[in-house]
């Protein structure tokens, strides 16, 4: 079967290494002339490439670690203990295990143990749906005391969801604290988490090299315009003015492009899939002189400051990969009508 892949990034590449494995004939497309999607590089100093967003796996991510161990990869990812702090009422602090938590000053003694119970409770749920009945802010306002909200939840979650704080599903925060949860030690006293011993281009490179040799191909630079339709079924695809005709065609971008490429589909797609508003990942990357701080991630839980966290790499990999130079990663989220998102690289 002909099969066409709209986007490059892990679920199309991942998905166009399977599908050629066992016999299919695939082509990825992406418009951007290297694969990676969110995930891929760029070169910080010759033969060195770093993530343009921050990765760090936990042990919870069981399919990306098969995919890895399909290339004898799994060696290339290094776990180490990583220490996590907050920024709360100007004041850098520790925040890694039970004990950070007992001795944060902005809660009292009732919303800490609060807090840790409901920990405790994300731990033994294994279906989010039972948590999804109420939005993350009412949840966490139930469980940990409103006072825990506002210290701690409120500024991630408003800049996580930009202007849909009081909205964020619960389906969301049950999945981050169950990641952080995979990280923790038996006892939640230390965590562990994972990076790509060089950087995560590395299983790009060899899915590429793998589907080229299944006899499929990665045609990086070519931005799909149109995805040809008829009687309900794709039939094929417009790439650089080039026509690609498909048996089937899989489609890895957001959903509001699929309104610009596949109309007929969008329009077969529910509501409410189709009212989706998506935001942008922006990640402002820094060289500095000097270290920044002792923690590998940051929270920032003072509300006002519009990003939610800073990511210093070297507290995890060490000075000597980055040369003895300082980078921080500033993630943030742009939603699409938000100010900051056509701002060039110096306005930002």
């Amino acid at each position: 079967m002909k099969i066409g892949i709209v986007g490059a990034g892990i679920t199309g590449m991942a998905s166009a290494y399977y599908l050629s494995k066992i016999g299919h004939e695939v082509t990825v497309f992406d418009e951007r002339p290297v694969t990676g999607g969110l995930a891929r590089n760029f070169e910080f100093y010759e033969n060195t490439s770093l993530e343009i967003h921050p990765i760090l796996l936990s042990k919870s991510d069981s399919h990306l670690i098969e995919l890895l161990a399909e290339f004898d990869l799994q060696n290339q990812i290094i776990w180490k203990n990583v220490r996590t702090g907050v920024f709360s009422s100007e004041q850098l602090l520790p925040f890694t295990n039970i004990m950070d938590l007992y001795r944060f000053p902005g809660l009292n003694f009732i919303n800490k143990t609060k807090s840790a119970v409901a920990a405790l409770k994300i731990i033994m749920t294994q279906n989010w749906e039972k948590m999804d009945k109420l939005p993350a802010k009412e949840w966490i306002i139930r469980n940990c005391g409103a006072k825990t909200y506002e210290n701690i939840w409120q500024n991630l979650l408003e800049c996580r969801f930009k202007g849909y704080a009081h909205a964020a599903p619960t389906a969301w925060f049950w999945a981050m604290a169950k990641k952080r949860v995979s990280c923790s030690s038996r006892l939640g006293m230390s965590q562990t988490a994972g990076y790509f011993q060089e950087s995560v281009k590395i299983i790009f490179d060899s899915l590429n090299r793998s589907i080229t040799r299944n006899g499929g191909s990665v045609l990086t630079g070519h931005k799909v315009t149109k995805i040809d339709i008829n009687s309900n079924k794709a039939r094929g695809l417009t790439a650089n003015d080039k026509y690609f005709k498909f048996d089937r065609i899989i489609l890895t971008v957001p959903v509001n492009e699929i309104k610009q490429i596949a109309k007929e589909a969008f329009v077969s797609l529910p509501e409410k899939i189709r009212q989706l508003e998506y935001a942008t990942a922006s990640t402002l990357i820094l060289e500095l002189k000097r270290q920044f701080s002792e923690y590998f991630k940051l929270k920032i839980l003072d509300s006002g400051i519009p990003f939610c966290e800073i990511v210093e790499p070297a507290n995890m990999r060490g000075q000597k990969f980055f040369r003895n130079r300082t980078v921080i990663y500033i993630p943030n989220y742009i939603r699409e009508t938000g100010r900051l998102i056509n701002l060039d690289k110096q306005s930002l």
